[in-house]
């Protein structure tokens, strides 16, 4: 039996594909300095914007054929900036256009309890668990939540808790492991490295059926950036549960170096749970 904190790894993303993308804007009849503008992913100042700003500005920009004056004779203006363009579709609540853009995380040293939470995040998400069905324990993990962890800012009192509690999941958990050890000797033969992948994969789905929901485990998640938004929102406040919270604040904290723009309306109180300036996106 051991403790382990969750880890995320930011592992793909959305990049635009440039050639493609100037033949497209050709085929709209878009002149060869807006293709190239576009297609360079540069703004009126020059600044490099980001993957999600790019994909997320041209699907916007899609909608109303607003790539530049003239192209549609209803436009007559166009937000140049980026970081104006992208606020102005968080305020007015445009998030289809933030579906184009996905992001994707391998998340470690999570639970049950966690995973079964995340999950119910599933529109607009891929995912990939790890299955206990296939996977076979020798030694079980227990994600360390923070009532879990000693801190510096622990008064005494609580890091007597948190330590007596540490001592209880310990006791049980090494509990568990014998059982699951006696089960395993149980059902040796159909555990033999030579067996049957199909026994094996049986006897491990019995065996997982003790295994305590505090139990690491690990997938990878792929979800566009309103779903990470949403997300973020509901995850990374106070109410959350603490185990996503703790991960969603992480998964937060790279969404806001990567997409400074697209997520820079979330702020942190004095208790360190973010708020975002436009909810409903």
């Amino acid at each position: 039996m051991r403790f382990v904190k969750p880890e995320v790894f930011l592992i793909a993303k959305s990049i635009p594909e440039k050639s493609e993308l100037s033949r497209w804007l050709k085929s709209l009849g878009c002149s060869p300095q807006t293709v190239d503008h576009y297609a360079d992913g540069s703004t009126a100042g020059e600044c490099v914007k980001t993957n999600g700003e790019r994909i997320t500005e041209l699907a916007g920009r899609r909608c109303y054929l607003s790539f530049e004056i003239g192209l549609n004779p209803n436009v007559q203006r166009i937000r140049a900036d980026i970081a104006e363009y992208c606020e102005n579709l968080l305020r007015v609540g445009h998030g289809s256009v933030l579906e184009h853009v996905t992001f994707t995380f391998a998340i470690e040293n999570v639970s049950r309890v966690f995973t079964g939470e995340m999950n119910r995040h599933r529109a607009g998400m891929a995912i990939s668990e790890g299955s206990m069905r296939f996977i076979k324990y020798n030694d079980i993990p227990i994600v360390e939540t923070p009532l879990l962890t000693v801190t510096e800012a622990d008064t005494h009192a609580t890091i007597l808790k948190k330590q007596h509690t540490r001592d209880v999941f310990e006791t049980i958990v090494r509990s568990i492991e014998r059982a699951y050890d006696d089960l395993a000797f149980i059902w040796k033969d159909e555990l033999k490295p030579e067996s049957k992948f199909a026994d094996k994969k049986h006897i491990t789905s019995m065996m997982r059926r003790i295994i305590p929901m505090g139990v690491a485990t690990g997938g990878v998640w792929t979800a566009n950036i309103r779903a990470l938004r949403h997300l973020c929102t509901m995850r990374c406040a106070e109410p959350a549960e603490e185990e996503i919270a703790v991960v969603c604040g992480k998964i937060l904290e790279i969404m806001m170096r990567e997409e400074p723009i697209l997520f820079g309306d979330f702020h942190p109180n004095e208790k360190g749970y973010w708020t975002p300036k436009y909810f409903k996106v």
